[in-house]
């Protein structure tokens, strides 16, 4: 009796193991880049600029696709 209770934790384990592993593996984090820092000149003295964000996404995602 003893023996098949071990094998059966040995199987949970092995189980619980390889669920954890592809849990892991489905759920992983693809790298993001830190982008440089945006420079930008208020021309008008109003407080306010324009900055071009569409121009960093390449920069941000690198080898991503969209």
């Amino acid at each position: 009796m003893k023996t098949i209770i071990n094998i059966k934790k040995i199987v949970l384990k092995k189980l619980l193991f390889l669920l954890l592993l592809f849990a892991g593996i489905a759920y992983a984090q693809p790298p993001i880049n830190t982008p440089t820092v945006l420079i930008g000149c208020d021309d008008n003295f109003d407080g306010i600029a324009v900055f071009p964000l569409g121009s960093k996404i390449p920069e941000i995602l690198g080898s991503l696709n969209l």
